[in-house]
């Protein structure tokens, strides 16, 4: 009896009539509230840069498994062998289901003969067969054809009969195994078998997705499978790779004024590398960032591009305005200077301000990620990498906090490590830093210019260290006494002499730091309005993304406001009438003993949901009980509570 729910009912409603469209209620007010359409922008044009990464990451791949059938197509017929192409497309496979739909459009041109089989469709033999000749057969039709080969008739028997109809032999057959270790391999060992034996007749193809190595296939096919295999491996990009690619798509692009920063941007990085490695769960988690950063705050809205600033900010409305004066950012800017004009400006002038300010940010932020790009292309070549290999760990220290990139100890053994590198390896990171300027047309012009003139001071300066000259030395030495000359004359000629080149070295690493480097890296943080442009809220992630299950139920239930955001549910702590019913019911739960008296935890619940209920105490609203007995199925569900043979009036907590 212990699985047993706690209420049973019967719900009686109106059948619907066929062909009757079921209506959507759905609440769509919030399209055209100014905070969405700036959010629906951002996120479009994050989405469309991270689908252009990868585009050009599957390019290669793409092009090499195209390549791969475009060869069987022109070989003659392997009396032997089947040819099979094993995509190594690592440990998250989920995340390649782009891939998979890009292979199959690619290699429509070739043949238009093509199978994509999944573990979960072939948990036998006879279901895999069904499966691969049914897509062969019946996705090659044209949709105006209605002599489709039914499923239970699809054998490989009938599949040579429809081959040879349609004389096709050049044309080969390709059969995709995406998660090759989900599949049964004794099924997959009888299905080789069987391709094997048709191989005279009919031209198949197999591209297996291997999640893990290429050692997998042997160890589980035999080897009377694997020898009727013709094998070439092919190689995707790591998922740490594309990541890498993915953020320099979203962080550096000039069309996307938004930023993830501090133990925002930290956490979702880690749960990418300890949890998952899946680049498509962290866009979407991205995406929730970017959600709640703009959600039901209007004044956000000036979060654009540099073009549409003048127009955004004409649509703010006076309460706009008031929220953004009360930003700290904003409120520091105007203490440093004279706030009595702060106070007394008008919402026209405010607006010229922003604007001002606005500018200035995207001016800011563009400097900001060029010479951090430029920092990080020095710093990869640096003995023990001290900002470590990949753009965005350098980028979670610059914006990592209120704390300056500059100040920090990485920062400081960088600067130190840059004196020494050969004179070779110091030519070739100002090459690279000048390369990635050219690159950026906002990039600030009296830095490149500066930088060549170094370049080029370096490149004549000499190596050799002047020698001693005991005259000249001499000629500098007071001569107090015979001791003391002797004691000056001994720590001149004991004194490190350095080359020309060392010294223009040591002139320009101060330059670098000093003119370059601690100018343009200033934390966001520091700069105004950096709160319209910037997320660094953790909740966020450890709320909506990474929450423990149990805890972000026991949130919602015990405080409902978390969630939905209700006037009527914002007194934390209390029952309130207003309360869902399974919240209500979940508070009085929590104030119960190991044994919960049904009938008593039904007269609580009718009391607070309908203080003014005048029903006697034997009779209780139908309503009423069948909401009680809705909210109890949903707690027992959610498991904090069941039933029990010891009282059979009573439930027993789990909690």
């Amino acid at each position: 009896m212990e699985d047993v729910s706690v209420s049973k009912g019967v719900f009686a409603h109106v059948p619907r009539k066929f062909g009757q469209k079921k209506k959507k209620n759905k609440n769509l007010d919030h399209i055209n509230e100014p905070w969405y359409k700036a959010f629906k922008e951002t996120w479009m044009a994050i989405e469309n840069s991270a689908t252009r990464v990868n585009v050009d990451t599957f390019k290669q791949i793409l092009s090499d498994l195209e390549s791969f059938v475009e060869k069987i197509k022109t070989m003659s017929l392997l009396t032997d062998e089947i040819p099979t192409g094993i995509l190594l497309a690592g440990v998250n496979l989920p995340d390649h289901n782009l891939l998979l739909h890009k292979l199959e459009i690619q290699l429509q041109p070739i043949t238009r003969y093509i199978a994509t089989v999944w573990s979960r469709d072939a948990s036998t033999l006879k279901n895999l067969t069904d499966e691969v000749v049914c897509q062969l057969i019946n996705g090659s039709r044209s949709e105006d054809d209605s002599l489709l080969v039914k499923k239970s008739q699809c054998t490989f028997f009938t599949l040579q009969a429809w081959h040879q109809e349609n004389n096709i032999s050049n044309t080969p057959l390709v059969i995709i195994i995406p998660d090759f270790e989900s599949f049964s391999y004794n099924i997959l060992h009888d299905f080789i078998l069987i391709l094997s034996s048709y191989c005279n007749s009919i031209k198949f193809v197999l591209i297996f997705g291997v999640a893990t190595t290429l050692h997998v296939v042997h160890r589980s096919l035999s080897y009377d499978a694997t020898s009727k295999l013709k094998i070439q491996v092919f190689h995707t990009q790591k998922q740490v790779d594309s990541l890498s690619d993915v953020l320099d798509g979203i962080v550096l692009a000039p069309n996307i004024p938004f930023k993830l920063t501090g133990r925002a941007f930290k956490l979702l990085i880690d749960i990418f590398i300890w949890y998952d490695f899946s680049v498509k769960s962290y866009l979407q988690s991205y995406k929730v960032c970017v959600w709640r950063h703009f959600y039901g705050q209007n004044e956000k809205l000036i979060c654009c591009d540099k073009e549409s600033i003048k127009n955004r900010v004409s649509q703010l409305t006076p309460k706009d305005l008031k929220k953004l004066k009360a930003l700290p950012s904003v409120e520091r800017y105007f203490n440093s200077m004279d706030k009595t004009k702060f106070d007394s400006a008008s919402n026209k002038q405010f607006q010229e301000i922003l604007i001002k300010l606005l500018n200035e940010f995207h001016k800011y932020i563009s400097d900001f990620l060029i010479i951090l790009r430029c920092l990080h292309k020095v710093s990869v070549t640096l003995p023990t990498t001290p900002f470590g290999k990949n753009f965005r760990n350098i980028y979670t220290n610059a914006v990592f906090g209120n704390t300056n990139l500059c100040e920090t100890e990485e920062y400081k053994r960088a600067i130190q490590l840059l004196g020494f590198l050969s004179k070779e390896e110091l030519l070739t990171n100002i090459k690279s830093i000048i390369r990635i300027l050219d690159d950026y047309e906002s990039a600030p012009e009296n830095i490149k210019d500066k930088l060549q003139e170094y370049m080029d001071l370096l490149r004549s300066a000499s190596l050799e260290v002047a020698p001693f000259d005991l005259e000249v030395e001499t000629e500098k030495i007071k001569l107090s006494s015979r001791t003391a000359f002797k004691t000056s004359l001994r720590q001149a000629s004991l004194k490190v002499r350095s080359s020309p080149y060392k010294e223009m070295q040591i002139e320009f690493i101060k330059f670098l730091d000093n003119e370059v480097f601690q100018p343009y890296l200033k934390s966001p943080a520091h700069m105004p309005l950096n709160e319209i442009f910037c997320c660094d809220d953790p909740s966020i992630v450890h709320n909506y993304i990474r929450g423990s299950m149990k805890a972000v139920i026991h949130n919602g239930l015990r405080d409902p406001y978390l969630y939905l955001k209700c006037d009527c549910c914002s007194a934390e702590g209390e029952i309130l009438q207003t309360h869902p019913d399974i919240s209500i019911l979940y508070k009085c739960h929590l104030e119960s003993r190991k044994m919960i008296n049904m009938y008593d935890w039904l007269q609580t619940f009718v009391i607070t949901v309908d203080p003014n209920d005048r029903s006697n105490d034997d009779e209780v609203n139908p309503e009423l009980y069948d909401r009680f007995s809705r909210a109890v199925a949903e707690l027992q569900f959610l498991g904090f509570i069941k039933t029990t043979r010891k009282k059979t009036d009573h439930v027993k907590k789990l909690t």
